[in-house]
């Protein structure tokens, strides 16, 4: 087997606790930021392949929310004097509306389309 000349070396001394910094060079190369998750590939002659895994895509993205949030930020931008406090009342008003109603944040929601919303949701399997 040949062996190939890296095209970036460098090094990084392992702490106490297992943990290494990656160098800037490498971090550059791979195209790293804070919170991106590593995958370590280990070769049958001990060599290491480091490579960053791609995110999860999410489960629904909503093709119209990104143009929405498009269109709120470039008319926050152009029109800013039409931005307002929310007052006090109007949060009294939902504290009102909400009052006794308990919500898990984390609880998944159900959902039931209905008969003829397909064009509407076109990645959820009847």
């Amino acid at each position: 087997m040949t062996q190939h000349k890296p095209e970036i070396s460098a090094e990084s001394t392992l702490t106490d606790r297992y943990q290494t910094t990656i160098p800037a060079m490498v971090r550059k190369a791979l195209g790293l930021t804070k919170g991106d998750k590593l995958e370590f590939l280990l070769d049958e002659n001990g060599g290491i392949r480091l490579s960053r895994q791609k995110p999860e895509e999410p489960e629904h993205v909503d093709p119209v929310l990104a143009g929405f949030l498009d269109l709120l930020a470039k008319d926050i931008e152009e029109n800013p004097q039409n931005l307002r406090e929310i007052d006090d009342s109007f949060w009294i008003g939902i504290d009102k509306l909400t009052e006794g109603v308990e919500v898990d944040l984390d609880e998944k929601l159900e959902f039931e389309p209905g008969e003829n919303d397909d064009w509407l949701y076109p990645d959820i399997q009847r």
